[in-house]
């Protein structure tokens, strides 16, 4: 949601490198239509894949920011979590 357009590439990336067969396809194979053949090699497409990988790293820095914020909103909200459990067995408790 902050870097326009950056959530679309990240899900084409993981597509990509994905080691399902459209990832393995997308990295490692040629498909000639006209022959009805796959071919098969360490990387089809090395300039691309580069740059593709290449953009996915530029905003790790911010992604980095981020994740150090949910992971205090994690923590946040487990706390939350814990005390109103506990609450709840008070007043369960409480009831009986």
């Amino acid at each position: 949601k902050v870097v326009k357009g950056f959530r679309a590439h990240y899900d084409r990336l993981s597509e990509r490198c994905h080691p399902n067969s459209l990832g393995h396809n997308f990295m490692f194979a040629k498909l000639d239509r006209e022959e009805g053949t796959t071919r098969y090699s360490d990387d089809t497409e090395p300039v691309r894949n580069a740059k593709l990988v290449m953009t996915a790293i530029a905003p790790v820095s911010l992604v980095e920011s981020l994740m150090k914020q949910l992971d205090a909103s994690v923590l946040e909200v487990a706390e939350f979590h814990h005390r109103a459990a506990l609450s709840a067995g008070k007043k369960k408790n409480e009831i009986s």
